[in-house]
């Protein structure tokens, strides 16, 4: 144990004083690369010392920025790993409540907007030199894309029968993260959304590649959301009606994808009972398989309400979103009662 804690110790100290010598004068140029094997060992090391719980909010930011400091000033990687590129991004969420510890003090949640500050300076910085300096101009669209139409998947989609795993959602929140460092976020983002939302999937128990690419959407305009690269009209600002002294809600065009969006998250709340059913009753566990399944469904239908929010926030002229809103709590709380009002044989 005390071997683990001095390692991750010593990966903290090396980052912070590479980055501390690195910062400190400005004449200093990149003469050195990162391999792409000690990022991924770094990784792993940092993960297993946030997972550990033994190091503190401000210890995490730190290291963090450490490290974004430290590939701010090395040589760029000619031939970047896609993959490595993005499990890096995902270990800078987006700032979000949900991402910070409820316990934080008005003293730490100041020390470590400024990290993160500096820190999304230095990623900027690293990802427009990978390449040939052009590489994330062209990786950002066309992850986004290959994203929402599976191409990037590390599973098969019918292994994944309710919600939405884990590491799906971490890439989606790595390439919205990816955009935003590459600027013009929303141009990036918008024809990858509107790839799965251009028309609303009928929701069952059986998932379809119509379902799978719109939720993907829906989590590609979430975390954009959270970033602040999808918001106002969508490209970022909100627009004022002086005339009316009121805030002008988006165009048509973004509006229809948001209905779209928002359309397809209550089918799936209002379906949820329905395959709640189906999943129990297509297997003999008995309520060991009934607990699991409604466990996922908890998470999931979580998930689902939390996007409606994060939407609603981002873009809170839309008439859309905050009819959805207003109607969402009543028509989904009628449903999931009548779900679970229904007897269950044991």
């Amino acid at each position: 144990g005390c071997a683990k804690i001095t390692a991750r110790g010593a990966v903290a100290l090396l980052y912070r004083s590479v980055a501390d010598a690195l910062e400190s004068d400005e004449r200093v140029t990149a003469t050195a690369a990162l391999e792409p094997a000690t990022i991924s060992a770094t990784i792993r090391s940092i993960q297993a010392a946030f997972a550990s719980g033994g190091a503190p909010k401000l210890l995490q930011v730190g290291l963090m920025r450490d490290v974004s400091l430290a590939l701010k000033h090395t040589l760029p990687w000619q031939k970047p790993d896609v993959s490595l590129i993005l499990q890096v991004l995902a270990m800078y969420p987006p700032e979000d409540a949900s991402f910070l510890s409820e316990g934080s003090s008005r003293f730490e949640t100041t020390e470590s907007k400024n990290s993160e500050s500096l820190a999304r300076s230095a990623l900027c910085a690293w990802v427009r030199k990978l390449g040939d300096g052009k590489w994330s101009t062209n990786a950002a669209p066309a992850l986004a894309t290959a994203f929402v139409s599976g191409q990037l998947l590390p599973f098969v989609e019918t292994e994944l029968s309710l919600g939405v795993d884990k590491a799906e959602r971490e890439m989606a929140m790595s390439i919205c993260t990816l955009c935003s460092l590459e600027g013009n976020p929303s141009e990036l983002l918008w024809p990858a959304i509107h790839k799965g939302l251009q028309s609303i999937p009928s929701v069952s128990c059986t998932k379809t590649p119509a379902i799978y690419r719109a939720t993907r959407s829906v989590t590609l305009l979430e975390f954009g959301c959270l970033e602040g690269a999808l918001s106002g009209i969508g490209n970022g600002e909100l627009v004022y009606d002086e005339n009316n002294r009121t805030l002008m809600p988006p165009p048509q065009s973004i509006e229809a994808m948001l209905s779209n969006a928002v359309q397809f998250l209550m089918l799936q709340l209002m379906s949820m009972p329905i395959i709640l059913e189906g999943d129990t009753s297509d297997t003999n566990d008995g309520g060991a398989s009934r607990s699991s399944s409604t466990g996922n469904a908890s998470t999931y239908i979580a998930t689902l309400i939390s996007q409606i929010k994060i939407m609603h926030e981002a873009f809170p002229t839309s008439r859309y979103l905050s009819c959805a809103v207003d109607d969402m709590l009543q028509k989904s709380s009628e449903s999931l009662a009548a779900g679970c009002c229904k007897p269950i044989d044991s």
